[in-house]
């Protein structure tokens, strides 16, 4: 009898999910949006110091956030802006959707894929773009251009003998589960073999094993001083500020961008100010 009441105290006093999660988020049940099933767990926690702002937390650690317009768009931006021609490219993970959708800032681009390996997540986003309003989000799950597979981005490119005109890979910290399988050398070869003539891989470096492991892959490399993000290429890369502005300065693009509140003036400043740099694997 008194295992029974053993049991039924325990399931009495046991919280639900959202608050379980929650209280770990450090966060109040009403909010975080919450996603879990057996591929991982998404929380989206809305920020109470900054109203404004949802922080994106994947299997409990903060990955990202909305309003898209920092890191992640920085990152997303930069090879389809250099690229001539990006019309296939491929974003491996999605998070808040910050890299997918910056990617995706040229009107060239016909097909963004992106693999995500957390089912729950874009249907977090949805809800997500229910309750509040952030215009890149809205964007981004309306775009027809958008391929999303529910899968392991590294086995499916594995599976696949489409090629891309850039690859890349969504800000992943270095020390995440797992995050090995995507700063291998293995891997970025698999990236290598899976790019069209010219294509680009990108991928965030922060620390210089991952340079190191990047640069021995790639024949053609492009770095930038001060943004830790390496463009990986089978051929020549030329990086002309020119073209890059005047990319920003078409109809579809400065479009794109002012849904985020970019100020396509300050983002030709900054690209002016970067130092690019080819490097010489070895």
């Amino acid at each position: 009898c008194g295992a029974l009441f053993l049991v039924f105290g325990l399931l009495y006093f046991t919280p639900d999910a959202q608050s379980l999660w929650a209280t770990l988020h450090g966060a109040l049940p009403e909010k975080i949006i919450l996603g879990e099933d057996g591929t991982g767990l998404s929380v989206l926690k809305f920020d109470e110091v900054k109203k404004d702002r949802t922080v994106v937390y994947v299997d409990g650690v903060a990955h990202s956030y909305l309003p898209y317009g920092g890191g992640h768009t920085i990152l997303g931006l930069l090879p389809a802006l250099v690229h001539p021609l990006p019309k296939e490219v491929a974003v491996i993970g999605l998070g808040s959707g910050d890299t997918a959708y910056s990617i995706g800032c040229r009107k060239e681009t016909e097909e963004i894929t992106c693999f995500e390996i957390i089912v729950p997540q874009i249907a977090s986003l949805r809800v997500l773009d229910q309750r509040k309003t952030y215009t890149g989000l809205r964007s981004l799950l309306e775009d027809d251009r958008l391929k999303l597979e529910l899968t392991d981005g590294r086995a499916a490119l594995m599976r696949k003998k489409k090629k891309f005109d850039v690859i890349e890979a969504d800000a992943l910290f270095p020390y995440s589960a797992y995050a090995g399988n995507l700063y291998s050398s293995e891997y970025f070869t698999l990236v290598k073999e899976h790019l069209k003539p010219g294509g680009f891989a990108a991928n965030w470096t922060p620390t210089p094993r991952i340079v190191r492991t990047f640069v021995k892959v790639f024949p053609h490399i492009l770095a930038f001083e001060g943004v830790p993000l390496l463009i990986g290429s089978n051929q020549p890369i030329e990086f002309d500020v020119s073209l890059i502005e005047a990319r920003l300065d078409s109809a579809f693009t400065s479009s794109h961008l002012r849904q985020i509140d970019m100020d396509v003036q300050a983002l030709k400043r900054y690209l002016r100010s970067l130092q690019a740099k080819k490097v010489t694997p070895g």
